[in-house]
């Protein structure tokens, strides 16, 4: 899948939810271009698609989610539409430390930590990056996160059988923590932080719909004799 998505449908997509502000339209019209435009030259996945497309599924879900429960926040969106520009930049021809500067600079420092926050560093083990998460008191993060791994397991079928396992394993064992201070940090932020109460909702939400990706995903497994 060589072509890219269509920013028309995403930008569609934000006028459909009527908590979103023009001016939230106009930074993230900016922010869809600076991680279009940091992820052009990256290699495929391996699904065989144009790697922004991971961030643009990603993102509709997420906007489709908050549709759906009447809510919206500009930076938790921000922060995943950024989520892979650090961690990728240097395959895609980019200084991972200036991106992370340029985001910054562009945007606020709140945003290059959330991002930072859910970035694989060279080196580094994904699991390292979810049990950081957990530790964290940032729930933005975690939310993007969540809506990360679950593209990830709808395009799972793309990856090596060792890579599926491992990222189904990963799965199980890590996220239903990250979920539990996902959970309690928008309870935290209701109660005491006027945020509307259809943010408890999200959290369940996400629940059920990854558990339902892990699910099929190991019957598909199985169906290939691997378990």
């Amino acid at each position: 899948m060589n072509r890219l998505p269509d920013k028309a449908r995403f930008m569609e997509e934000l006028g459909n939810n009527r908590k979103v502000k023009e001016e939230d339209k106009i930074i993230l019209n900016t922010v869809y271009e600076f991680s279009l435009l940091h992820h052009l030259n990256a290699p495929k996945r391996a699904t065989g698609e144009h790697y922004f497309w991971h961030i643009y599924r990603a993102v509709m879900r997420m906007l489709d989610v908050f549709e759906l429960l009447g809510i919206w926040d500009v930076r938790v969106v921000i922060i995943l539409l950024l989520h892979d520009t650090i961690e990728d930049a240097r395959d895609a021809g980019f200084d991972p430390a200036l991106v992370l500067t340029e985001i910054a600079r562009k945007f606020d420092d709140e945003t290059a930590f959330g991002t930072m926050a859910i970035t694989k560093k060279e080196k580094e083990h994904s699991k390292d990056v979810l049990k950081k998460l957990i530790l964290l008191f940032y729930w933005r993060s975690h939310a993007a996160k969540a809506f990360d791994r679950e593209d990830n397991l709808s395009t799972l079928h793309g990856m090596e059988i060792p890579s599926q396992l491992k990222k189904l394993a990963e799965t199980e064992k890590y996220f239903p923590a990250i979920f539990n201070r996902l959970e309690a940090e928008l309870t935290i932020a209701v109660k005491y932080r006027g945020y509307d109460k259809n943010w408890l909702n999200l959290t369940p939400l996400l629940r059920i719909r990854q558990k339902k990706l892990v699910i099929e995903n190991r019957a598909r497994l199985k169906a290939l004799g691997i378990t």
